[in-house]
């Protein structure tokens, strides 16, 4: 149970970060364009990692309502596995951009889920996407 309540803490800590720091302009994790992406947008992004404890660090990348952020649903998304990148949802499914068939450009998703809620990709467990363990070394290549 106390792990719980720490990754549930951490968790909320990060959201308390992503928007507290929405007024700030040097946040780190803050994404200001992507490559293959001709289009402005008028939502922010950010991409970064959340210590999980035991030394695991899970990647997210999270994207804020197009709506009004402050008072529009927050989703968390997690893709099923484990061994699923949630990535998988933000640039294939539901994200507010989509990945062209020629693998190396993106275009606007019109149906994105953050026309009305912000959304957190999160990549869990460690060694699923771009999330890791900093002692342990493993790689999966099924």
């Amino acid at each position: 149970m106390p792990k719980i309540f720490l990754w549930v803490l951490q968790f909320c800590i990060l959201i308390n970060l992503i928007y507290g720091s929405s007024k700030i302009n040097n946040n780190p994790d803050e994404i200001k364009s992507l490559p293959g992406l001709n289009a402005t947008l008028n939502f922010k992004h950010y991409s970064g990692y959340l210590d999980a404890g035991n030394d695991n660090l899970f990647h997210y990348m999270f994207v804020e309502s197009q709506g009004n952020p402050k008072i529009d649903p927050l989703v968390l998304w997690l893709n099923g596995g484990p061994g699923c990148s949630s990535l998988g949802g933000l640039f294939e499914e539901l994200g507010p951009y989509l990945i062209n068939k020629d693998g190396k450009t993106l275009r606007l998703n019109p149906y994105s889920w953050n026309n009305y809620a912000s959304i957190l990709f999160l990549e869990s467990p460690a060694w699923v996407g771009f999330s890791y363990n900093t002692k342990k070394q493993k790689c999966f290549d099924e």
